[in-house]
């Protein structure tokens, strides 16, 4: 019988991209995956497989209800010990405002990677195209501070093994 595994669910490529970067920081070892839970159902290979622990990420400009009940129906597929669902502060961008100690706000953290337009997309292009985030110049993150805005949301989703999560990061 295989080992139990543990999967991190993220919505897109940037969330993707920061999560592998730094991999090393995470609790637990785990597969990162990009799997938009509000607009996709999960296929074969997610719910085929038996998980520890399963941790989501979500961004909490799409919570409607519309997308909160498409959400926990593919969380009844999962087959896992536990789930966490971590919710970004609006977005991915904002999420990095809140925790990064050199940016206090978007335009921060555009300049801090050098966006002349100033907008998302270019801020998304930039940051892919670095090659290790977590060895960028003044890109000082605290990671206690990631994804710390999860109890205003503990009752968007159903109870049981489905619960909103502490902390997926090591502090030091």
């Amino acid at each position: 019988m295989s080992s139990l595994k543990n999967l991190i669910i993220v919505e897109g490529n940037t969330e993707e991209k920061f999560f592998k970067d730094f991999k090393s920081k995470l609790k637990y070892p785990a597969k990162i995956i990009v799997h938009n839970l509000a607009q996709n159902d999960f296929n074969t290979n997610i719910i085929g497989l038996m998980y520890n622990s399963v941790s989501i990420v979500l961004d909490a400009d799409i919570l409607n209800k519309t997308n909160v009940d498409r959400i926990n129906s593919n969380l009844k597929l999962l087959n896992a010990n536990k789930v966490n669902i971590y919710i970004q502060n609006q977005n991915f961008e904002d999420e990095l405002v809140g925790s990064l100690n050199e940016c206090k706000t978007l335009n921060d953290l555009y300049k801090l990677f050098d966006c002349k337009n100033k907008s998302a997309n270019e801020f998304k292009r930039k940051f892919l195209k670095v090659s290790d985030i977590s060895k960028k110049p003044n890109f000082n993150i605290n990671f206690h501070m990631l994804y710390c805005n999860n109890e205003i949301y503990k009752n968007y989703f159903k109870k049981g093994k489905v619960q909103t999560g502490k902390q997926l990061f090591r502090n030091k």
